[in-house]
């Protein structure tokens, strides 16, 4: 998998418009859809933070996810390498 581009959202709206434009599975509350991972339904499309659940936007628990889902990418880009 191509890993180049980070997309930081301004607003709900925005991202919702951004997934529908790759057809990427939206729940029925704002954000992306996505597992425990962060792995959305697009294949090397992860959301963290506030893209990702719908509930008012904390700092820390979006940079706490966001560290979360960082570490799934390292393991994922690492395995590229090695497999």
């Amino acid at each position: 998998m191509l890993y180049d581009s980070a997309i930081i959202g301004d607003g709900p709206a925005e991202l919702n418009a951004f997934g529908e434009g790759l057809d990427c599975e939206l729940p029925k509350l704002d954000g992306l859809k996505k597992d425990e991972f962060g792995i959305t339904t697009i294949p090397g499309l992860y959301a963290a933070g506030d893209s990702s659940y719908f509930m008012p936007s904390h700092l820390i628990f979006a940079a706490a996810d966001g560290n979360r889902i960082a570490m799934r990418v390292n393991i994922d880009l690492t395995e590229e390498d090695f497999v």
